[in-house]
């Protein structure tokens, strides 16, 4: 449990980077409200993610035919709006408080960081 513990950190490491790109590059070059850049930064994180733990995190437990992976990402997607959500809220809220959005975009990663691994754990990839 450690080991995958460990390597979904690594995965959720690698989802900060593209959130943090994404909305950086919404924000910044294509002039996007803050707001609107997180829906595109997290639409793109979650795919990042679900590719990335099928294949790593959970391995031994990863989907090969193509039903199979539609079926599972449909509900990563399910389960991963539910926490998406509560991480947009809680994003509005530092952003009202006055924090900046990379901040605020890193901060609310982290919150939601433990109830996804379990959520994956238990149900997306159980066994």
């Amino acid at each position: 449990m450690i080991k995958r513990i460990f390597k979904y950190g690594l995965v959720g490491l690698s989802g900060v980077a593209v959130a943090m790109a994404i909305i950086t590059l919404c924000v910044e070059v294509f002039k996007m409200n803050p707001r609107t850049a997180w829906y595109v930064a997290a639409f793109f994180t979650i795919l990042n993610n679900f590719i990335l733990n099928n294949y790593y995190t959970w391995s031994e437990r990863k989907v090969k035919k193509q039903k199979e992976i539609v079926k599972k990402i449909v509900l990563y997607y399910i389960f991963m709006t539910l926490t998406v959500a509560l991480n947009y809220f809680v994003y509005n809220i530092l952003l009202n408080r006055g924090f900046h959005y990379l901040i605020s975009i890193t901060l609310t990663i982290l919150i939601c960081a433990s109830l996804n691994f379990l959520v994956n754990e238990l149900v997306v990839w159980s066994e």
